[in-house]
């Protein structure tokens, strides 16, 4: 029940503080360890003739192996040179044997790892004979290989059989074992668990041993119990919380008793694996360089990258390409940790002859606002507004009636507008702006309307331009006769324009005069027209016959002459 409590609350964490996942140089893939020859490295003998080793690790110095003896006596933590000189400078065999201590139990000490930040060595005890070191860790000084002090990590009734600290989350990583099976457990730098991988399974007939982390992999090592040669490689990963491979360990050489019982990293992409060898006990060690990635982890604040995570083979090539969120402007980068000029990576920037990992860091900042400060005269205008620089701002206004568009000022100055223009657009603000529209008073003209014989509507003294005015007319009489309507001097059709003349889209001042006269007048007119014509007529027609005597008169004179 308590341990179901505990795993609850360590879900219940991981639920609310995820962990951050740090991508790192790590493996190209779990099956770079797939049909591999682990190669013979060096050998070293045992301290204690009864020693066998049981773990491993590599510090900035040394080559540390943690040799167990007898139950319950004093084991032996052994260094040897982790290159080819000494804590002095001077030149010695790499691996060559530095120190030994041999003075405190650490029970079956089944798993060691480096903390380079307190230098020290921390120790998992494997299955605990005294049950006070269940949960617990042991700590040793990295340098002198003496005993520091123990650390209660859990309450919970399990024991680890391995450990490995991963400098890239500054956690740690704990195999633990309990009558349930198997789980790793990530801890932060204070050896608090933060949660928990359950179900670590492991194949029936092998036993676990030591592992260590390489950026997002776990690298597991096991023994076969039943063959007492068989060793095998099992990969888990942290992300995906599962195994994700597992390859028989192929040594260059044959032992009759051999097993594989530490493993470490000493470069990247270099694994040791430490063996306990029977008839003499010794230890040997085997080693692989497989192929590895670097990662290069970005990220953009107020903006995107075209990738957060990516993964490059030594000297490769990695172009990461980033854009701002609507509004947002390039504010800095940095590249592991140190800022470099924007101005030469405005939209990318490229990785090249990668030999580590990288980090870049995009951030961007808010476009400035600048405010657009708008009014108008005898009119209205859009609303004054904040506009970000570099944004166009399209200002529409609209007269009151009765007025017209008169000048558009931009911060005093007058820009050009054409004929009855509804809008000015503000082009790439780069800063504040006042706009100022103004309206005049659209021209008036004056209609002034006369008649005779009947009655008309007033005219008007302000009509504007652009407007209509109907001018409706009538008799004083019944019988009264429309004479005509001259439309400034000009007749118009009266048919067409019996009782009213309208004035359309008036542009200028216009006179109207309507003609009535009484019914009789057009008969008096038609008679006395009748008259004209034929006294016309008359006078014509002699006019004719005269000149026609005259004309035979002249022609007989000059018959007689002949």
């Amino acid at each position: 029940m308590k341990l179901g409590v505990m795993l609850g609350i360590a879900f219940l964490f991981f639920m609310l503080f995820p962990m951050k996942h740090v991508f790192a140089e790590t493996l190209k893939s779990p099956s770079v360890f797939k049909d591999v020859k682990w190669a013979y490295d060096h050998e070293a003998s045992v301290i204690d003739e009864n020693g066998w080793t049981q773990a491993m690790c590599a510090t900035d110095k040394y080559l540390v192996c943690l040799e167990n003896g007898v139950q319950g006596e004093p084991d032996t933590l052994i260094a040897f040179y982790k290159t080819d000189k000494d804590e002095d400078g001077y030149s010695v065999p790499q691996f060559s044997y530095a120190r030994h201590v041999r003075e405190t139990d650490y029970e079956h000490g089944n798993g060691m790892t480096f903390n380079p930040n307190t230098n020290e060595l921390i120790i998992a005890t494997g299955g605990p004979s005294n049950p006070d070191n269940r949960g617990c860790l042991m700590i040793a000084d990295a340098d002198t290989l003496e005993y520091k002090r123990t650390i209660k990590v859990t309450d919970m009734d399990v024991f680890f059989s391995g450990v490995d600290y991963n400098s890239q989350t500054n956690q740690y990583v704990l195999q633990m074992g309990r009558s349930g099976g198997y789980s790793f457990a990530v801890a932060d730098a204070d050896f608090n668990i933060l949660y928990i991988i359950d179900g670590v399974k492991r194949v029936k007939g092998t036993t676990f041993q030591d592992f260590c982390v390489y950026g997002d992999y776990i690298i597991s090592i096991s023994y076969g119990l039943s063959s007492g040669v068989d060793n095998y490689i099992q990969i888990y990963s942290i992300s995906q919380k599962k195994r994700v491979g597992r390859y028989y360990l192929n040594f260059a050489d044959y032992e009759e008793k051999r097993e594989a019982e530490g493993i470490c990293q000493i470069e990247p992409g270099k694994f040791i694996i430490s063996t306990g060898v029977a008839a003499p006990r010794r230890i040997r060690f085997y080693s692989v360089t497989v192929p590895i990635v670097y990662n290069i982890q970005a990220d953009a604040v107020n903006g995107s990258v075209n990738e957060s995570d990516i993964q490059v083979d030594p000297q490769g090539e990695c172009k990461v390409t980033y854009k701002p969120d609507k509004h947002y402007e390039l504010g800095s980068i940095t590249i592991d940790g140190e800022e470099i000029d924007v101005t030469k990576y405005p939209s990318e920037y490229t990785f090249s002859d990668v030999e580590k990992d990288h980090e870049i860091s995009i951030k961007y900042k808010k476009i400035p606002k600048y405010k657009i400060v708008t009014s108008a005269e005898n009119g209205t205008v859009s609303k004054s507004k904040s506009v970000y620089r570099g944004n166009n701002f399209k200002i529409t206004f609209k007269p009151d009636l009765h007025y017209e568009l008169d000048s558009v000022l931009v911060d005093g100055k007058s820009v050009t507008i054409e004929g009855d223009q509804t809008q000015y657009i503000l082009e790439n603000v780069q800063g504040e702006h006042a706009i100022d529209v103004k309206f005049k008073e659209v021209p008036t003209y004056e209609i002034i309307t006369k008649i005779y014989g009947g009655k008309i509507s007033e005219g008007s003294k302000k009509i504007y331009r652009g407007e209509n005015f109907k001018i409706s007319y009538e008799a004083d009489k019944d019988k009264a006769f429309l004479l005509g309507i001259l439309i400034d001097g000009k007749f118009v059709s009266k048919d067409q324009y019996k009782n009213s003349y309208e004035f359309q889209s008036i542009q200028g001042s216009h006179t109207i005069q309507v003609i009535y006269v009484s019914d009789f007048i057009p008969l008096c007119i038609i008679v006395v027209t009748v008259i004209i014509i034929l006294i016309t007529g008359y006078i014509i027609l002699t006019i004719k016959r005269r000149k026609r005597r005259i004309f035979k008169g002249k022609k007989r004179k000059r018959i007689k002459k002949d």
